[in-house]
Parts: C-alpha cells; structure tokens; sequence
C-alpha cells in the first residue's frame, strides 16, 4: 500500500507530465489518469481452436499466452496448454489450472532466457490493479459463470481520479474503467467497460510476474 501512494504522489505533485515519471501512467485529466500497458506494444492473439474442442482452455491458454509474451517470456497457447499433464489435445482438471501449473515453473525448454513464472489470485480492488499495470503487468480475469469461474480477459488499462479531503491531501483513488481483451474467435478485441459494471461480472483476478534470472 505504501509503494501504491508513493506512485500516486509522484504522478499528482510532478509539474510534468505523469509519463515522464511511469511510462505506464498517463495525465488524460485534471485529476484523471489512465495506468496500463503503455510502455509497449500489447501483442493480442486469438485463441487457437483445436478440433477436439476445449475452447475455455484454449480461452484462458491465449490470456496467459499473452500476459507471458509482455513481460518478456514469448511463448506458444500449445505451450500454456501443456502445462497441465502434456497433452494439448485431452487437457484434465479445469482451465484455472492453467495458472496454477504455471506458476513458479521454470520453462527451460520455452525460451532461450532463464525465468521463473509466478502467477497468484488477487483481490478484485482498483489498488491491485493500479499496483500491477504501473508495473507494466497485464491481469487475468475469470468471469462468473453460475458461481464459478467461466471466461477470461486479459485486463491491459484502467482510469481513474485522484481524491483529496478538505486539506488537499490524497485519499485515496476512484476507478472509472478498465480494457478488458477477449481472445474469443469474433468477439470486440477490446472492450472499455465501467468499474461499475466489472466487479459484478468478476470472479478473480489472477497476477503473472516473469523474473529474468
């Protein structure tokens, strides 16, 4: 939380632009901002559809395909899909799975770089968003789906504003809206919606940190 208020200081009290600070952070207002995948390229991929079928797989495959390919680890959906029991074709357990098996796994054979993938679940809350993509980490988002997890996105911005009490002092900030991607065959590559609307529709939030060793 420290580190969170120490950023939105930064970004409120400098004369220049909140860019000049965090490639990631972005003044689009008087006290509005906008935090996300700014510092580079977001590479978006659909999901590959396989005859055997398995598209949630596929699904959540492509969103940690993508959240892995950003943080410098360019890896393949097949590869992702592997992670569970090696076959791509008849994967077991659900696709959550995925972001278990991915995590603390060091993927030798993936990349010529050495790294160590952590994925963990996080609270849905606009400070674990803000702390991630101002550290230029995209988020994973499992839908609710009859109260369980269903669909997933791949969470690339937020804005918000920047409250103050009677003093002037920061309080705090408001979310506003976040991008969501959707890898699904022919569905809106990118969709704004209010944070209003995505807390109801959302059933966890996952991180993916890729560390370079």
């Amino acid at each position: 939380m420290k580190r969170f208020f120490l950023s939105l200081i930064i970004v409120s009290t400098c004369c220049l632009s909140a860019s000049a600070q965090n490639a990631n952070i972005k003044r689009i207002g008087e006290t509005t901002y906008a935090v996300g995948c700014y510092a580079r390229p977001f590479e978006f991929d659909r999901i590959m559809q396989h005859a055997a079928g398995n598209d949630l797989f596929w699904d959540w495959a492509a969103c940690i395909q993508m959240a892995l390919n950003y943080g410098g680890l360019f890896v393949t959906q097949d590869q992702v899909m592997s992670l569970v029991n090696g076959s791509i074709d008849d994967p077991i357990g659900t696709p959550q799975d995925l972001i278990v098996s991915a995590n603390k796994t060091t993927p030798h054979d993936w990349s010529s770089k050495d790294a160590k993938i952590y994925t963990a679940a996080a609270t849905i809350d606009a400070d674990v968003v803000f702390d991630e993509l101002s550290a230029g980490r995209p988020i994973i988002v499992g839908t609710r789906r009859q109260g369980e997890e269903g669909r997933a996105y791949i969470l690339t911005a937020m804005t918000y504003t920047i409250n103050r009490d009677a003093g002037g002092q920061q309080t705090g900030i408001t979310p506003a809206t976040v991008v969501l991607r959707d890898p699904w065959p022919n569905a809106l590559a990118n969709r704004t919606v209010n944070w209003v609307d995505f807390v109801p529709i959302t059933a966890s939030l996952y991180t993916v940190k890729v560390v370079f060793k």
